[in-house]
């Protein structure tokens, strides 16, 4: 059963009171500590719970690259960079592109950002990436789309909450150091991982529009919507794309004022 919650302790329970054989797999995305069910079902001798959690980042990147290397391929920083927004969190399909990529490659070749684009190009699942630029620089219906791309390829509301924290994380840091009396520019050179040289303009564009302490406020209420979608029976998908709303429509505002 898929999307399991606590609404279905007292069915769970009966199940589990009832003597059979049969194998009962329960799959329910986000269970916070506190749940019923998961509490029921961690404690008992006849049950097992199994945490599965989405790869994203660096830890994104270095299964990808232990995967290539298996087939000693190797892959471009920004090829791999690039690879990572495009890659979802379902583990088998990043894993049947990442082999399409070493048979593209051949063994012991190395794959550029070229190759990558030219094997995976729109295949990929969509980047979280997508999302998080057209909402700070106020690009709305793009932001829309990503976000419903995003949601039907499978890709937790958290997930997407977490990869505007990154977002909003970066533009923070670069405007912090600005307010410190770096220049725009080394602060943005400084970013780990840089910034995608594609991604360069949106950048710029976004922290135009947000001051520091707008991304302050914008982190908070991001926050606050990643604990909200843990909470059980939350309408996650319908906050995520409230605040998409939201935080497209401070940026929009912040562009008529240029």
């Amino acid at each position: 059963m898929r999307d399991a919650s606590d609404t279905l302790l007292k069915a769970v329970t009966t199940v589990l009171e009832t003597t059979t054989d049969t194998l009962v797999i329960l799959e329910a995305p986000s269970l916070p500590s506190r749940s019923k069910l998961r509490s029921l079902l961690e404690k008992r001798p006849d049950c097992a719970s199994v945490g599965c959690y989405p790869e994203e980042g660096r830890t994104l990147e270095g299964t990808i690259t232990q995967m290539l290397a298996a087939h000693k391929v190797r892959i471009a920083p920004d090829a791999l960079h690039w690879l990572t927004g495009r890659l979802g969190a379902d583990r088998s399909a990043a894993r049947s592109e990442v082999e399409k990529l070493a048979l593209y490659a051949n063994d012991s070749g190395t794959l550029s950002l070229e190759d990558a684009h030219a094997c995976i190009g729109d295949a990929g699942s969509v980047s979280l990436e997508d999302a998080a630029f057209a909402a700070t620089e106020g690009r709305r219906a793009e932001a829309d789309l990503a976000i419903e791309r995003a949601l039907t390829e499978g890709i937790s509301p958290i997930a997407i909450a977490r990869a505007f924290l990154n977002h909003l994380h970066r533009l923070r840091r670069v405007r912090a150091a600005m307010a410190d009396g770096e220049s725009k520019s080394d602060a943005i050179k400084a970013l780990k991982p840089p910034v995608f040289f594609k991604r360069t303009a949106g950048f710029n564009r976004a922290l135009e529009l947000w001051p520091l302490p707008a991304l302050s406020d914008a982190l908070q209420e991001t926050q606050a919507l990643e604990l909200s979608c843990k909470q059980t029976g939350a309408p996650d998908q319908l906050l995520c794309k409230r605040y998409v709303a939201t935080l497209c429509g401070k940026a929009a505002r912040a562009a008529k004022r240029y």
